[in-house]
């Protein structure tokens, strides 16, 4: 066990070299014996002390390895485990003795989401049967054999997964587990028997389930068939096995089955562990995986939508229990493959692009995004291609589709996907986690799988075994999931989750589907823009949509629900729970709610944002609005706040309606009190006998009202301080600027006060729009943007005398002298063009003595002796002031322009 002591120096050692140690002991083993090495410095060491120290050593040993040699004794250390990372509890805990494990290895990013959705989902999610009917196996009983040698050789079908009082959840390598093997005679039963049989089978299977916690994850039915087929049905957890490993598995359990029944006895291939998959994956730079999914999904902030039946709930957990299969004809087929190899691209790139372009055009996106699974075995490990264990992951494909040819779209498309190869094995909530996604929503909806599992059919034919037919029941955690296998044909299965989508639904896909891979296949010379997604049965359905008996003018809907109001105007139209409305009520309710939005100064296609939830009311609330020539613009009241706000924003709207307010606008209803932004009531003339409408003003001339525009303050109550603001409006010559008063502002109609709509509140501003026509060929400036509006005010504004344009001569019928009222505070006034706006003193400032009679040099000597910059600033306003014209009783007048609305045509 171990040598005396060694001289000073040594054969190998410098004897002038420094020793950085006085006692060196070297190791080593040599024919399985360990042999130990004692060096020390004969001037401080006798070698009798030297002796008695090695001598205690090997005793040590001695009683360590005698222990670990009886029965009773056990126990694993941290250390047996490196990749673990447990300590020496969890190791007890979990292990115990530990005799009976091979190994302890974590998860990969896969596998531990496939665990978490396996726990979550009590439909067993990734729980996968594979029902195969093989022929040339005569004995199922030497094939089980096969089986079980099989297991014995390869770690992951001897697995289980364990997580309870573990920081992480590890996957534990037996040393030994027996396959359950259950064997079934189905070989006196008929056709239409055995494959009621075989459907019983497969749903007792699916029913039972699996037990993460027991090696192994793998149970087996051999049913017996006539002749020398068995039928297969290979249950297993998704969690330890990829499809890539299952062709090889299957392949090397024929080899076994033919040694076994006096074939050639075929060496078994030498695979790499599993293990060393693990190592290289922690030695991976997670960070620059991280900085490159960042890149890629920049700008995607929302997932791609899917022609849902129905909208999937916030607690369901998609399941693709359903398929569609379709399969292309062997001449496309060949076809679709010499294209792809002219072009330099993959076949799985030309299925990933028609993908695209399908979620492209049912989702009106031109930038989509879908889960693709990558076969995530590295190529610079050397031997990856023959390991067994789970490898793949799922990564997020994005595909942009601009207008252009399709090869060089196709080919950026899979050298995008080629750089991502290098990244792919980052999981993919980390992935989710660095996009612009907002937490908690999903990345995408829809996947990828492409199978090209590589299947050595020389070694299969050289055991006999041949596969006939191959069934495979693994439904993901996805609404669709689309694999691809490509053989003689092109076929593909459209899995999709039965509580969302109809057969009809996943049917028309994939007819959509194949008919893009069909055009495909002719050639990459066309434009993205040429390819049809629409499948025969869809242009058959247009044509039929499209046979009418008779030509029909194009037609508004307004003159359309016109029509049938006149047609039946007693027959139901809107049904809402218990509530019914007919044609007549309909259309009187939503005329109401139209003479309410013209009067409140709704231009020709001005936008109005219905806040409304699916009822009867948004239906009149639509109707009033087209009534009025206006545009609506439907806002979810269920999204949050600052949406909603972005969104009328965006959408430019003027108006806004509420539930509330299209019910107050029903012929007989008692409106509510309208409140401001700031939750004040606002004045109202309703109740006051004052109509809106053209007035007989004290000078005895007919005005009208129009839209004086939106303030930012509720209107002052005061009614003298009200009627004061009236005169001074209805006293200003037509091209006289609006007041930048800091006085509250006021409602006024020729000296009263005008009613407000009661069913109308204001929306943010929008953006001022671009110039726009007047019906007269002028251009019309754009409209000035305010501050957030709280109510409407209407006013009354004299017709010029003299023509548009035309100002009045001072002291003409067209003019008024300005009036100061006692106790009012004064108001600046303007006269007509080409007279000097006169100025009067600010708000705040005190009353002043009220001027009378024909005293305007007085007058314009106050207004020359105000503060420069007084002056300037109402200068300013008469050059700001926007005015419109509008023909009331064959005379023309002028209107202010809105400030947060378009022009009145």
């Amino acid at each position: 066990m171990f040598r005396g002591a060694l001289p000073p120096a040594g054969r190998d050692t410098d004897p002038d070299e420094p020793r950085p140690n006085l006692l060196d002991i070297t190791g080593v083993v040599q024919e399985g014996r360990l042999e130990l090495g004692w060096t020390y410095p004969a001037a401080v060491y006798d070698q009798a002390t030297v002796e008695r120290h090695a001598e205690e050593m090997l005793a040590a040993l001695r009683e360590i390895v005698a222990h670990c040699a009886r029965p009773e004794a056990g126990g694993r250390t941290p250390s047996d485990f490196p990749l673990a990372d447990l300590g020496q509890e969890q190791l007890d805990r979990l292990l115990g003795t530990g005799g009976h494990v091979e190994d302890v290895l974590p998860h990969t990013p896969l596998q531990s989401g496939m665990l978490f959705h396996g726990l979550v989902d009590t439909e067993h999610a990734y729980f996968d049967r594979t029902a195969v009917r093989l022929s040339g196996v005569a004995d199922p009983q030497a094939f089980a054999a096969a089986w079980q040698q099989v297991a014995d050789r390869t770690p992951a079908l001897r697995t289980s997964v364990h997580w309870h009082g573990l920081p992480h959840p590890v996957q534990v390598v037996h040393r030994h587990a027996e396959l359950p093997v259950r064997h079934l005679d189905w070989r006196a039963a008929h056709p239409a028997e055995r494959t009621d049989a075989a459907e019983r089978l497969l749903a007792e299977d699916r029913a039972a389930g699996m037990d993460l916690g027991t090696a192994p994850l793998t149970r087996l039915t051999l049913a017996a068939l006539p002749g020398d087929e068995v039928l297969l049905v290979w249950s297993t957890h998704h969690i330890v096995l990829d499809g890539w490993s299952t062709g090889q598995l299957l392949t090397e359990v024929c080899e076994r089955y033919a040694s076994l029944t006096g074939g050639p006895d075929q060496a078994p291939p030498v695979r790499r562990p599993f293990a060393d998959f693990l190592h290289w994956l922690r030695e991976q730079d997670e960070t620059a995986a991280e900085r490159h999914w960042a890149d890629a999904l920049t700008g995607f902030t929302t997932r791609t939508p899917l022609p849902y039946d129905r909208t999937p709930a916030e607690a369901h957990r998609a399941r693709s229990a359903a398929a569609v299969h379709h399969e292309l004809d062997t001449d496309i087929s060949r076809r679709l493959r010499e294209s792809a190899a002219r072009a330099g691209v993959t076949v799985n790139t030309v299925v990933e692009g028609a993908w695209a372009l399908l979620l492209a055009r049912s989702g009106g996106r031109d930038d989509v995004v879908f889960g693709t699974t990558v076969s995530g075995r590295p190529a610079e490990l050397p031997g990856v291609e023959g390991m067994i264990g789970m490898f793949i992951n799922t990564v997020p494909t994005r595909v942009r589709i601009p207008g252009g040819p399709v090869l060089p779209w196709l080919r950026d498309l899979q050298e995008r996907q080629s750089d991502a190869r290098r990244f792919d094995f980052l999981a993919l909530p980390r992935i989710q986690a660095v996009s612009d996604v907002p937490s908690g929503e999903a990345l995408f909806d829809s996947m990828v799988v492409f199978e090209n599992y590589p299947v050595d059919e020389s070694a299969t034919a050289r055991t006999g075994v041949r596969v006939e037919e191959v069934r495979a029941d693994d439904a993901t955690t996805f609404p669709w999931c689309l694999r691809a296998h490509l053989a003689e044909r092109l076929g593909f299965d459209l899995a999709y989750d039965p509580a969302l989508f109809d057969p009809a639904t996943a049917e028309r896909a994939a007819a959509r589907l194949a008919g893009l891979l069909t055009a495909l296949a002719e050639g990459f010379d066309t434009d993205l823009t040429g390819l049809d997604v629409l499948a025969p049965a869809d242009r058959e359905l247009l044509a039929a949509w499209n046979t009418t008996a008779r030509p029909t003018a194009p037609r508004s809907p307004v003159d359309l629900f016109a029509q049938q109001a006149r047609r039946t105007p007693d027959a139901p139209a809107v049904h809402d729970g218990e509530r019914s409305l007919t044609y007549r009520q309909l259309d009187g309710w939503a005329r109401s709610l139209a003479d309410r939005l013209r009067a409140a100064g709704l231009a020709p296609e001005a936008r109005v944002a219905l806040l409304l939830d699916r009822s009867a009311e948004l239906v009149v609330a639509q109707l009033a609005v087209l009534l009025a020539g206006g545009a609506y613009a439907p806002v979810d009241t269920r999204a949050p706040e600052e949406r909603r706000r972005t969104l009328l924003a965006q959408a430019g709207a003027t108006l806004c309606l509420t539930a509330t307010e299209v019910a107050a606008a029903r012929p007989g209803a008692v409106a509510p009190p309208a409140h401001s932004a700031t939750g004040e009531p606002q004045v109202s003339a309703q109740g006051r006998g004052v109509a809106a409408g053209r007035r007989r003003t004290r000078m005895g001339r007919r005005t009208g009202t129009g839209l004086r525009g939106v303030r930012s303050r509720p209107v002052s109550p005061s009614r003298r301080s009200r009627r004061a603001q009236q005169r001074r409006r209805s006293r200003r010559p037509p091209h006289s600027p609006p007041r930048r008063s800091r006085s509250p502002p006021s409602t006024s109609t020729g000296g009263r006060t005008a009613p407000e709509p009661r069913a109308v509140s204001h929306c943010p501003p929008s953006p001022p729009s671009p110039p726009r026509r007047s019906t007269t060929g002028s251009r019309c400036p754009p409209p000035i943007p305010t501050a957030s509006p709280t109510s409407v005010h209407l006013g009354l504004h004299r017709p010029a005398q003299g023509g548009r344009g035309a100002a009045p001569r001072r002291g003409g019928a067209g003019h008024r002298r300005p009036v100061r009222r006692r106790g009012v505070r004064p108001r600046a006034a303007a006269l007509a063009g080409g007279v000097r706006r006169r100025h009067l003193r600010g708000v705040g400032a005190a009353p002043q003595r009220r001027l009378r009679g024909r005293r305007p040099g007085r007058h314009r000597r106050r207004r020359l002796a105000a503060p420069p910059r007084r002056r300037r600033r109402a200068d300013r306003a008469v050059a700001d002031r926007r005015t419109v014209p509008a023909a009331r009783a064959g005379r023309a007048r002028l209107l202010p322009r809105p400030h947060a609305a378009v022009d009145r045509r």
